[in-house]
């Protein structure tokens, strides 16, 4: 445990504002006592007192929750299997499914964000192998992410301590470690959760007055991982042209930019086998189109502008009200530290409307701010808090009943938070994992293939293949993952193909207009060996064979389930409110097997908006 700050800088500014009577009051050194003169005093001696947790303590603590999120986490968005788990586990054992976004005939995304995690994970897969070793692999990668996560976030924890003091930077703490928005966020292959990771990295720099690696930080997070990112941190732009040397931060950033830009054409090339920059044909594709008639993110869903707001609120709870407070908070207080502090969590109000103003809308988009939502919360709990205190001291002339007032209002606000935070941590874990584990029941390969089975086994999803958590889970190499019709009229990821390419290749099938291929799907379910789905989906009705049930698990039914209860668990209320339906693994008996083998099988089409 460290003092932060000094005891005798805290000392100096006791002095200032010590009681000079029993009764508790002030006396200024300069001018009458007044009721706002004593508010600010007040206020601006509470802020530094306090302990705070040492870096390395905290450090410790955000690692510890982030490898649980590492280890427990679901995956929560179909784009970062198919478009990032996917793509990097091609690179690692030369199978996996491509989007339409990899085809070399769009080229929208880098290769360099997949080759940054392929040099993590191939030793990782060295050791653990190509088989049951292949999960491991995939843990280790988010273990890995959570550790980064973690860095940056005890950066932005000890910017805020110097800055601001221990009180607000053990807000902070508490609430990037209970977050349900942050354990979610945070082990996610994203490049949006890159972006995040730098963002963070970059207003921690501007609580440390260093406009240099804030810079540095900006754009790293637009290059290496979303482009479109750089938005969120223009405030921050302003105070680097403000406190920095113009020539200095611009040289360095031109420098920096250049290098990256032209590292990510580079791997582009050798990726794509031609030169192409896929940060361009991200951006040209997003603003102008496929075909020059307007951006096309929209095709891949449109919500309303509360999209964010209730998206928030669900991951959030009372940290969000608090966050969207803090710009009144710190403008209304004279403490220069308030408006720096709102400064570094200004990306989350830039973001926030310029991402809400779209018509296509997703919760992976938002993570980049979501350190930021908990920094604006700390504030307000810190300001609001004391400044409670002090009212109640002006007017009960009590100051060890002021500072128990003060105490008890941040406890309840804090305990209040972690109860929500957990609660909906808990629901996500209890009602939404079994596509996380109903893989790991596939039998191994021998036991299912005799001396006239084909060379592959056929995984199939349905309806649920958004849910499907990556090829990782899929125990052999002798595995494929195929589509069964079920209604979706989207675009599918198909099998990267090494005879036409490998990541080079441009599938004729693919196109950027969300239209579905027609050899998506497999012929018939008939064709699959396993299945994936809702017990009684009706998928496997279609066909003739007969199957065996290997695993099910629960999985919450939306439809039957009160939403408060499926949004949060509550301890014996949510066990008996809560429907689930059962979540199967299903094997197909022996018997004939179509002739037809179906095309490197299927695509999954999520957003291009990442």
């Amino acid at each position: 445990m460290s003092v932060t700050p000094s005891s005798e800088t805290v000392r100096k500014r006791r002095t200032q504002v010590q009681p000079t009577s029993s009764t508790g009051s002030y006396d200024s050194q300069d001018t009458a006592t007044t009721p706002r003169k004593l508010l600010l005093a007040h206020n601006d001696a509470v802020q530094m007192e306090g302990i705070a947790l040492d870096t390395s303590v905290a450090f410790m603590l955000l690692v510890g929750m982030r490898v649980l999120s590492a280890l427990v986490n679901t995956v929560h968005d179909c784009d970062e299997v198919f478009n990032y788990w996917e793509p990097l586990h091609y690179l690692l054992y030369g199978y996996g499914m491509q989007t339409w976004e990899y085809g070399s005939q769009f080229a929208l995304r880098s290769y360099l964000y997949i080759v940054l995690h392929a040099v993590v994970a191939a030793p990782v897969g060295l050791v653990f192998g190509a088989e049951h070793g292949k999960i491991a692999v995939f843990y280790t990668t988010r273990v890995l992410l959570g550790v980064v996560c973690a860095l940056a976030e005890v950066a932005l924890y000890k910017g805020l301590m110097s800055a601001c003091g221990p009180r607000p930077a053990r807000y902070l703490l508490i609430l990037l470690l209970v977050s349900s928005g942050m354990f979610t966020a945070s082990t996610t292959l994203l490049p949006s959760t890159l972006s995040m990771y730098f963002t963070t990295l970059a207003s921690s720099a501007v609580l440390d007055y260093n406009p240099a690696l804030v810079t540095l930080y900006v754009i790293a997070g637009a290059v290496l991982g979303w482009p479109v990112a750089a938005l969120a941190a223009v405030p921050l732009g302003f105070f680097v042209l403000v406190v920095g040397k113009l020539s200095n931060v611009v040289s360095m950033g031109v420098l920096v930019l250049f290098f990256l830009v032209s590292l990510s054409a580079i791997v582009d090339q050798l990726f794509y086998g031609r030169w192409t920059l896929s940060l361009l044909n991200f951006l040209i594709y997003n603003a102008v189109g496929a075909d020059g008639d307007g951006g096309n993110s929209q095709l891949y869903g449109v919500e309303g502008p509360l999209f964010y707001l209730k998206n928030a609120l669900n991951n959030f709870n009372v940290v969000l009200m608090l966050a969207m407070s803090f710009p009144v908070v710190a403008l209304l207080s004279r403490q220069r530290r308030r408006k720096l502090m709102l400064l570094a969590a200004s990306p989350l109000y830039v973001w926030f409307t310029f991402m809400s103003a779209l018509p296509h809308k997703e919760e992976r988009f938002l993570y980049i701010v979501y350190p930021h939502l908990c920094l604006a919360a700390a504030g307000t709990i810190a300001s609001t808090a004391n400044f409670l205190e002090a009212m109640f001291h002006l007017f009960f002339k009590n100051r060890s009943l002021a500072r128990c007032f003060g105490k008890a209002a941040r406890r309840a606000i804090l305990c209040c938070t972690c109860a929500l935070s957990i609660a909906r941590t808990m629901a996500l874990l209890l009602h939404y994992r079994a596509p996380m584990v109903i893989y790991t029941s596939l039998p191994k390969l021998e036991g299912v293939q005799g001396a006239a089975a084909p060379p592959t086994s056929l995984v199939c999803v349905g309806a649920e293949w958004h849910r499907f958590p990556s090829s990782f889970f899929l125990p052999s190499p002798m595995y494929r993952l195929g589509f069964v019709d079920a209604g979706f009229k989207g675009l599918l990821p198909r099998n990267f193909d090494p005879t036409a390419g490998g990541t080079a290749a441009a599938p004729e099938q693919f196109n950027g207009k969300n239209i579905a291929a027609k050899d998506q799907f497999v012929e018939k379910v008939d064709m699959c060996d396993f299945y994936v789905g809702w017990d009684g989906d009706g998928a496997i009705a279609t066909g003739t064979s007969e199957w065996l049930t290997l695993a099910r698990h629960s999985f919450v039914d939306a439809a039957r389930s009160p939403r408060l209860y499926r949004a949060l668990y509550i301890p014996w209320l949510s066990s008996k409110k809560v429907k689930y339906v059962d979540y199967i693994l299903l094997k197909r008996l022996p018997g004939e097997r179509s002739a037809a083998t179906p095309d490197a099988e299927c695509t999954a089409q999520p957003s291009s908006e990442e």
